[in-house]
């Protein structure tokens, strides 16, 4: 099974994508490890998506992440696209947690060595810039999508059910 997870940074994309890859004892694979590389630098979309394209797996895998250069690669080929719709003061509320935590099994979600900061660019970026052009990217899933869409607000309640 192939399941390819979108949305804010903060929705919680890493969480459910480990969550069901051990309950469906499927590997995970996270964008930003491909988009970002240590010591913080942007690797070009297109050496991304050709390292991206090489790592996955032909039949079975569950990959998060909010690049909107993925779309097309990821909705095409996934059996079940998640999009996570949450508020991005909610998303922006997680963030901030999540990097006084200093969580470490979620720190599997950025590449080794990648420093992630608290910035003011990053903050606009959740708070208005990706709930800016969500409901494009959203279309675009939709349109390309080979399989099942699921519009999701909280990703903590996911039913696996619907994967069947």
């Amino acid at each position: 099974m192939k399941i390819f997870i979108f949305g804010p940074p903060g929705a919680g994309k890493s969480t459910l994508a480990l969550e069901l890859g051990r309950q469906m004892d499927l590997p995970v694979l996270h964008v930003d490890h491909y988009f970002f590389k240590a010591p913080n630098i942007h690797i070009s979309t297109k050496e991304a998506l050709a390292e991206l394209k090489a790592a996955l797996p032909h039949d079975n895998w569950v990959v998060e992440g909010n690049h909107g250069a993925v779309l097309p690669l990821l909705a095409a080929q996934a059996d079940h696209s998640i999009v996570l719709k949450v508020s991005p003061l909610l998303c922006l509320y997680r963030v901030v947690k999540r990097y006084y935590q200093n969580d470490p099994e979620l720190k599997k979600a950025i590449s080794e060595g990648w420093e992630e900061k608290l910035s003011w660019q990053f903050t606009w970026f959740i708070l208005r810039l990706f709930p800016k052009n969500f409901a494009k990217q959203k279309q675009q899933i939709k349109a390309l999508a080979k399989g099942k869409v699921h519009l999701v607000k909280n990703s903590r309640r996911f039913d696996l059910r619907l994967l069947e």
